[in-house]
């Protein structure tokens, strides 16, 4: 009978324990969940886990910091100005003789003004449709000089652009004067543009700069131009360039002092400084090994980081994109490791980050312990249960 109430009372404890432990509070998933989560094609959000590295840290990094350069070519040169459809060329015709076909006892040139058709051409008198499109400005002046050779007296010629329609970007959103730009014959660069269009209206760091050739797009922050003269590409005709106000914020939750939406203040921001805003983890309660940050990332990063196979697994198991054609991702950074204070400081946070600190599971077991103590008598219970 002894033995029977004892096992009935140890069963008693628990059983309070198993629903009381229902009742420890939570603030988010352990470490050990967010990892085992990952790549679950079961879930309704199918992620990778990536555990962050001094290398991958710098994959992404150097990623950011080269998106208009990964996607329009290097910024160092500008393609050679060509004539197009639109242009207006201003044309002056040589004759070495006194009486020819653009000269007299008075006058040795003729000037013309042409415009440049839809299909290309230009008629020049006596001479008749000549191609200019795509040609240089000296490669017109060869072709009009070539074409009178036979008809005109030793001819020879001059050639301008005087109204540059083909060569024109459209910058529009949060600019002083959104309009069409026109291009120097040397080219421009994105920032010059957007100074032509009256510059950003809000600060570069919380400014976007979209542009758009032909089916290529690509997004940076206005500060990385200013910043990185490489990233500041010319721009090239047909260029379409937005700027949107969007303040650079990050949201941190977990186990940290500070439990909310961050705002940049800069470009640049590092997962060190950002967990610094935020507090740091807190010390009686944080997991050092479970620093986790969730974004939805470039496909192209993505890759680099899993490899191809690895990432077409992931799309094939169910893994979607966002509206940006960006895909969910989650980063982990064990901050027991002095190495990873290092990784901290390359690894960038970007726009909408969400920066979380798991909590250590040692906390849980004592918000079990304080709750099950004092209510049932946890010490009677088993001393109960050995009597």
């Amino acid at each position: 009978m002894v033995v029977g109430r004892s096992l009935l009372n140890l069963l008693g404890v628990v059983a309070t324990a198993l629903a009381l432990s229902a009742c420890v509070a939570s603030t988010g998933p352990l470490t050990n969940t967010v990892i085992k989560a990952s790549g679950n094609t079961a879930s309704d959000v199918v992620f990778e886990l990536v555990d962050l590295t001094y290398d991958n840290a710098r994959i992404i990094a150097d990623f950011r910091t080269a998106q208009f350069q990964r996607r329009f070519g290097a910024g160092g040169q500008t393609s050679t100005a060509v004539v197009g459809a639109g242009d207006v060329l201003e044309v002056v015709i040589y004759e070495a003789g006194a009486d020819g076909l653009f000269s007299t006892s008075e006058r040795k040139a003729t000037p013309l003004t042409v415009t440049v058709q839809p299909d290309g051409t230009a008629s020049i008198p006596y001479v008749g449709s000549i191609r200019f499109a795509g040609k240089t400005v000296e490669q017109a002046r060869q072709a009009i000089v070539g074409a009178l050779q036979n008809k005109a007296i030793e001819p020879d010629a001059t050639v301008s652009i005087s109204q540059n329609v083909s060569r024109t970007v459209a910058v529009n959103g949060d600019v002083g004067a959104p309009g069409i730009i026109p291009l120097k014959q040397s080219g421009n660069r994105i920032t010059e543009v957007i100074a032509m269009a009256g510059g950003a209206g809000h600060p570069p760091y919380d400014t976007a700069v979209t542009v758009t050739r032909g089916n290529v797009s690509a997004k940076v922050m206005l500060q990385l131009l200013l910043d990185s003269p490489g990233e500041n590409v010319y721009a090239a005709p047909g260029d379409q360039i937005y700027l949107s106000h969007e303040p650079q914020t990050f949201t941190v939750l977990g186990s940290t002092p500070k439990v909310g939406k961050v705002p940049f203040g800069s470009e640049r921001l590092t997962l060190v400084e950002a967990s610094a805003m935020a507090g740091g983890g807190d010390v009686s309660t944080a997991d050092p090994k479970g620093y986790f940050v969730f974004r939805f990332e470039d496909a192209d990063v993505y890759k680099s980081l899993v490899g191809s196979a690895r990432f077409d697994e992931l799309i094939a198991g169910g893994m979607r994109s966002d509206e940006e054609g960006r895909y969910p991702i989650v980063y982990r950074i064990d901050m027991s490791r002095p190495q990873s204070l290092l990784t901290g400081q390359i690894f960038p946070i970007n726009n909408r980050d969400v920066v979380y600190i798991s909590r250590s599971p040692s906390v849980d077991l004592q918000r079990f312990i304080g709750l099950i103590s004092s209510p049932i008598g946890l010490t009677r219970s088993v001393q109960g249960f050995v009597d």
